[in-house]
């Protein structure tokens, strides 16, 4: 087996050319080998060694790519992946007709930072998005949007949710990319702004997007849907009635079906690749987990892969070798001839030889989940999938044996501590030098509407205190994340409809069981000010900002707090403090610009209102607010151009129609 595990201390150049070597140089290993118990053998096999690696590199196809990434698909709820309690015929298709890899492993089983492995070629600690809402995608790395668009693709992005909004680097490369509404804001809190779209939305969106295409294509179709919560449309809520999951993913199957059909009737059946993955799982309930991102086990980090491409790619191979989610990029390019000019720095490598040796063992591929530390301060876990074994590291760190016990429930670490010792030696070569107390502190700044938005989807978002807990294992503690998740999504909904004394009473639990969790404690001084206690919620305020000093909301309530204790000044200071730690945060700006107005220092609001619009010049709050200065310094005229303006943009906005 070759492994990922060894090369984080080779220079990054050498590191690709390296994987490469080592890839020709298992699948030479592999070929001699026949022993039916060795787990690095491909058995019999008639092919000869100049065979695989010539017929390899000769696969191509294309000239256009389609990738569909399916958010939160086990692999194991799959007809093609041997499920039987649904009916998925479009992907198992896919499947049957190409090639599919049986052991596909995720680098982490969050949405956002699982896409930028795909997108990048990188595991998540050399391209830095750890988790959704605090990470954004760097232009560190050629994306694969951006590789192909400098070979004359157009590149379509189509998103089915906020979580990979373009605000979050996503959309480099793209010269089309869904927009999820950041400028229709009114203000920073605004949680009933689109978080989601259906399936057949998003390829409807992308269909015709690719119709009006005339040369090669790079659409990237992303579906949600599997998605918690699990509301699946009819026919499929009726037909799996005690499986709403399942029901999502039938539907999803069916939102594929139609974008094929759709692309074999303008004729591109025979010139295009497809590329079908999931980003990650669904923990369902295995080892207590009810969703994902929490634990790295099978459930969420074992996702599907499937290419396709009439003519091209064998059909009917299952690959059976591990291989990671990394790998996308090499591998797509090399299938449509299209040369990275990063290859060498890449993580991921080409894996085609796979195509034509599928029992070869493949490589040893890193995983990890960082939010039990971000999002409440414990131990976070990284771990290696290698042959048939799983190594996680924790506190107490576990060893499994998948080929015997794919459920993951005896920990053999005592039992094989040999190879348990092997298996976190190479572990420690990839994360060496990543230090996750920094990666927890250098979080980017997250705004009320974001929060929100993520807290809408499920997902938290970040900020703890890592310092104080990180030896507690998330095992200890899942019980704790399950009922932490679900409260504050409750808690986030009586405020938002000014519930005060019932989130009051919820808020108390979250007290008890996450006492570092700056959420807590910034909605219990947004309760607070709401009830007209305001030294306490100032208190509360401040803890929350020591606890996650990238929020930038608690900065704007805990100025709120001041203003109404009379401490105007200080309030003023507080946001200006914030907004030179935060230059991009625009709510801050607009925030120091109520305060400037209701003081009546009018150029002072201006000011900060124009430092809002730099940022967003077509953000209808912001226009709104300086026309209001505008009309209180009797400049009419002024006010109406930029109300025109604004109406323009969002002609169903009553506030700008009324001023």
């Amino acid at each position: 087996m070759w492994q990922q595990a060894r090369f984080p201390s080779l220079p990054r150049c050498d590191r690709g050319r390296l994987l490469r070597l080592l890839l020709l140089a298992v699948a030479s290993a592999c070929l001699a080998c026949s022993g039916a118990g060795d787990t690095g053998s491909l058995g019999s096999t008639d092919v000869a060694l100049d065979d695989v690696a010539a017929q390899a590199s000769a696969l191509r196809a294309g000239p256009n790519i389609v990738l569909v990434t399916i958010d939160t698909l086990r692999a194991d709820h799959l007809g093609a992946y041997g499920y039987e309690a649904i009916e998925t015929p479009e992907i198992d298709r896919f499947a049957r007709e190409g090639v599919r890899f049986a052991h596909a492993t995720s680098p982490v089983p969050i949405t956002l930072p699982a896409h930028a492995s795909v997108l990048t070629g990188q595991i998540p600690p050399h391209h830095g998005v750890r988790n959704n809402g605090a990470f954004f995608l760097g232009d560190a790395f050629l994306t694969l949007a951006e590789v192909l668009r400098s070979e004359g693709y157009a590149t379509g992005g189509f998103i089915g949710s906020f979580v990979l909004d373009e605000r979050f680097g996503t959309a480099q490369g793209f010269d089309f990319f869904t927009d999820f509404g950041r400028e229709g804001a009114e203000d920073s809190a605004t949680p009933s702004l689109l978080t989601e779209r259906i399936a057949e939305e998003v390829v409807a969106e992308a269909i015709g997007w690719i119709e009006a295409q005339s040369g090669p294509f790079f659409a990237w179709v992303h579906i949600y849907d599997p998605h918690g919560p699990y509301d699946p449309p009819e026919p499929y809520a009726s037909q799996y009635p005690n499986q709403p999951y399942d029901g999502e993913i039938a539907y999803t199957d069916h939102a594929v079906g139609l974008l094929r059909s759709s692309l074999e009737e303008m004729g591109h059946e025979q010139d295009t690749l497809w590329v079908i993955l999931a980003d990650h799982g669904e923990g369902l309930g295995d080892h207590d987990e009810t969703w994902h991102a929490f634990f790295i086990y099978e459930s969420t980090v074992r996702v599907p892969l499937i290419f396709w491409a009439p003519g091209s790619i064998p059909a009917g191979s299952v690959a059976t070798g591990h291989v990671g989610l990394v790998d996308v990029l090499p591998t797509s390019l090399a299938l449509l001839g299209v040369e990275d000019p990063e290859a060498d720095s890449r993580d991921g490598i080409d894996v085609r030889p796979q195509f034509l040796a599928p029992r070869a063992v493949g490589r040893a591929t890193y995983m990890e989940t960082l939010v039990p530390l971000l999002d409440f301060g414990w131990s976070e876990l990284r771990g290696l999938r290698a042959d048939d074994w799983s190594y996680i590291s924790a506190p107490r760190p576990e060893l499994y044996n998948l080929a015997e016990d794919p459920g993951e429930t005896n920990n053999l670490v005592e039992a094989e501590p040999r190879r348990a010792v092997q298996m976190s030696a190479q572990l420690e070569e990839i994360v060496a030098d990543d230090d996750v107390l920094e990666v927890a502190t250098g979080q980017q700044v997250v705004d009320q509407e974001t929060l929100e938005r993520l807290l809408s989807l499920g997902y938290l978002g970040g900020g703890s205190s890592p310092e104080q807990q990180r030896h507690v294992d998330p095992k200890d503690k899942i019980a704790i994340a399950e009922a932490f998740n679900e409260t504050i999504g409750d808690v986030v909904k009586m405020v938002g409809k000014q519930r005060w004394a019932e989130a009051e009473r919820e808020l108390e639990g979250l007290t008890n069981i996450a006492p570092n969790q700056y959420m807590v404690h910034f909605y219990v001084g947004k309760v607070a000010l709401a009830r007209g206690r305001v030294a306490s919620a100032r208190a509360s305020l401040e803890t929350a900002l020591e606890l996650n000093p990238s929020h930038s909301n608690t900065y704007i309530e805990l100025a709120r707090a001041y203003e109404t204790g009379g401490q105007v000044e200080r309030a003023i200071d507080l946001l200006r403090e914030a907004m030179r730690s935060h230059p991009e945060e625009l709510t801050l700006s607009m925030n120091l610009g109520d305060i400037f107005q209701r003081q009546n220092r009018l150029a002072e609001a201006l000011e900060a209102y124009r430092a809002a619009r730099r940022l967003a010049p077509g953000h209808p709050g912001i226009i709104n607010r300086m026309a209001n200065v505008y009309l209180m310094q009797g400049q009419p005229l002024v006010a109406l151009e930029l109300l025109e303006t604004a109406a323009d943009r969002n002609p169903e906005n009553p506030l700008t129609w009324g001023n």
